[in-house]
């Protein structure tokens, strides 16, 4: 099997400090022996700042991409 990934979305804002960040990832899956898609989804997730700096917004997307790939192991594993 061959998992596509594409990221569409890496943001993260900060129009009322300290925000919040948005990721969002499509993500193909196909049978490689076969040249067939299995399937095909969007991934979107968000996270809230809770500092107003660069670290917190690192914080923020740790947090939103490891729920966006718990999510993503859920829908391959299916």
């Amino acid at each position: 099997l061959l998992l596509s990934l594409s990221l569409a979305e890496l943001f993260h804002d900060d129009r009322e400090a300290p925000g919040n960040v948005r990721i969002e990832v499509s993500a193909e899956l196909t049978d490689r022996t076969e040249r067939r898609l299995l399937g095909r989804r969007g991934f979107v997730q968000e996270a809230a700042v809770e500092s107003d700096n660069a670290e917190g917004a690192v914080r923020a997307f740790e947090t939103a991409v490891a729920k966006l790939l718990d999510e993503l192991v859920g829908w391959v594993e299916r």
